[in-house]
């Protein structure tokens, strides 16, 4: 999915509202793993561009009813192209999200991408990692997470000029 002329999502640094809140029984669950639903509403809550409260937004995944508690959040996300579901349609919203996954949303989130032809030729300057090749579906996505870096932009691509850890 590609914006053209769209301002990157921004973290609502002024105003203070609500980004993680408890759970139904009193609890906040600090030991507790989040689901792929919890990290996308946290995420969605910390930006400047809030939901519409009168608007609805579509659902495209066949396993978030718009009676489930996050579906207004997962459906605003997905729209913007943050969150993907899977092949399946699906977006399984109670299954624990991944560190890849959090990596991939983030990115995208704040349209950051990958330099790939930079990242090939300085392999050896760079964080890598010996779980992850480029066969990875994340792959790129830790690449720009996990390694500082000068950029320009040109269009939707990023061109790296330095990188640093």
């Amino acid at each position: 999915m590609t914006f053209i002329n769209r301002k990157a999502a921004e973290l609502n640094r002024t105003d203070h509202f609500a980004f993680l809140v408890g759970y139904a029984d009193g609890t906040f669950g600090p030991e507790r793993n989040m689901t792929r639903a919890e990290v996308t509403t946290m995420f969605a809550r910390l930006l400047t561009e809030q939901i519409e409260v009168d608007k609805t937004y579509s659902n495209t995944f066949s396993d978030v009813p718009d009676t489930y508690w996050a579906a207004r959040y997962i459906n605003f996300a997905a729209t913007r192209g943050w969150v993907t579901g899977y092949s399946d349609g699906t977006f399984k919203p109670e299954n624990p999200i991944t560190r890849a996954e959090v990596a991939a949303v983030t990115c995208r989130l704040l349209e950051r991408s990958a330099d790939q032809s930079y990242i090939r030729s300085h392999l050896k300057e760079l964080r890598t990692f010996a779980d992850m090749t480029e066969s990875h579906w994340a792959y790129w996505y830790a690449m720009e997470a996990a390694n500082g870096h000068d950029y320009t932009k040109s269009g939707g691509s990023e061109n790296w000029s330095r990188a640093y850890r």
